[in-house]
């Protein structure tokens, strides 16, 4: 199957098809997939529920009026907030204009993965009115598709548990989850030392997770209390400052470095530093000179 028909198979409960603008097909994540979308200018839709489908929160960024329910319902203007849809939903009715969507579908399966436990439908709060923390990690997620994934999977599977952190931080359901939050000298050592091992290499958290024999939740959770940054920032902080070494003591091009440090490309590194250290990576080969 062609990645847009796969795609496109997402909204086979809407009337027509609505034109994909930009997909994390090609992000290598695992039970998760982003869309961009705009719709048509009028259809009908009908989503069925299904226990084991997938969840989906959804960021309207247009006009766009929607009518719930049979056509003695009336139209309703939907506003551009967060919106999350339960796969245990019946959901039909009709919409009118045509809208630019981002939308993020979650796999009942990746939900209990991250969050180690099992689904259920009152797990996940009702969203209503604005979410700027949803919002922002929606745009981040959107930032990422538009520019290929330069961090591999990474960035995507760092917003993801941070949007669930969100969505679960609503629900009282968060206080039946494990309280050990900290890492154990010993996974601490060995998250440090695979990384530092690894880094030249693309990886995921879940590669991580896995090698250090602590669950992906555990890791998100313990590793900011262990050093005050998110795992995604860490990986990026180390090959950072590989780079900025072998910069200062090695012969190699910026393109070399680049990928011996394990990123993408020169002009990923370059962005990359900016961000973390406020210069570009030639300011150092200047300091060699």
């Amino acid at each position: 199957m062609s990645k847009l028909a796969h795609a496109q198979r997402r909204w086979s409960w809407l009337s027509e098809y609505p034109r994909l603008l930009s997909s994390s097909a090609g992000a290598g994540w695992r039970g998760f997939e982003f869309q961009e979308i705009e719709s048509p200018e009028n259809g009908t839709f009908d989503a069925k529920p299904h226990p084991r489908k997938s969840i989906m929160l959804s960021q309207i960024c247009g006009p766009m009026k929607v009518r719930y329910g049979g056509t003695k319902k009336p139209f309703i203007d939907v506003l551009p907030y967060p919106h999350l849809s339960r796969p245990d939903e019946r959901c039909f009715g009709a919409w009118q204009g045509a809208q630019r969507g981002l939308h993020l579908f979650i796999e009942v399966e990746t939900f209990e993965r991250f969050n180690q436990q099992p689904f259920f439908p009152d797990t996940l709060p009702e969203l209503a009115g604005p979410n700027p923390s949803i919002e922002h990690l929606l745009r981040v997620l959107h930032f990422d598709v538009q520019n290929g994934h330069p961090s591999g999977p990474l960035l995507g599977e760092s917003i993801l548990a941070a949007l669930l952190r969100e969505l679960l931080a609503r629900n009282a359901a968060l206080s039946n989850t494990p309280k050990r939050v900290e890492l154990s000298r010993g996974e601490f050592d060995r998250v440090r030392e695979w990384i530092d091992a690894n880094l030249a290499q693309p990886f995921s958290l879940e590669d991580l997770a896995r090698e250090v024999g602590v669950s992906l939740r555990h890791l998100q959770r313990a590793f900011p209390a262990a050093t005050g940054v998110s795992p995604y920032r860490y990986i990026m902080m180390q090959r950072v400052d590989r780079a900025r070494s072998l910069i200062q003591a090695s012969r190699l091009s910026l393109s070399e470095i680049a990928t011996t440090t394990g990123f993408c490309d020169q002009a990923h590194m370059a962005n990359t530093f900016r961000k973390l250290l406020n210069v570009s990576p030639s300011h150092f080969g200047n300091m060699r000179k």
